[in-house]
């Protein structure tokens, strides 16, 4: 579910054609930020999943220290070639800005 606008919206998972799809994203509370991964397959099929605590200031910097720790994690594992979404539009053009994405 997404909230946007004082409603609730189905967001459903797109599948990626021939590739890897890494989602992420990130919980902040006052005393408690943390977050979470999940690769699929062009199948839907679960390849991992991770949670996390991380150190952020600010929701938009959780967001980016979740995309960068699993997108990371990722590659540790020797993934070479995968998307990366996030459903914090913010965070997505903030990197997009910077020239990363």
């Amino acid at each position: 579910m997404k909230y946007k606008g004082g409603h609730y919206k189905a967001v459903k998972w797109k599948r990626p054609t021939g590739a890897f799809k890494l989602n992420s994203d990130a919980k902040f509370l006052p005393r408690d930020v943390s977050g979470g991964a999940i690769m699929r397959d062009e199948n839907g099929i679960l390849v991992f999943a991770l949670a996390f605590p991380i150190a952020a200031s600010s929701p938009l910097e959780a967001e980016i220290a979740v995309a960068l720790y699993a997108t990371k994690w990722a590659i540790s594992k020797g993934f070479s070639s995968f998307m990366v979404e996030m459903d914090a539009a913010a965070a997505v053009q903030y990197i997009e800005d910077a020239g990363v994405g």
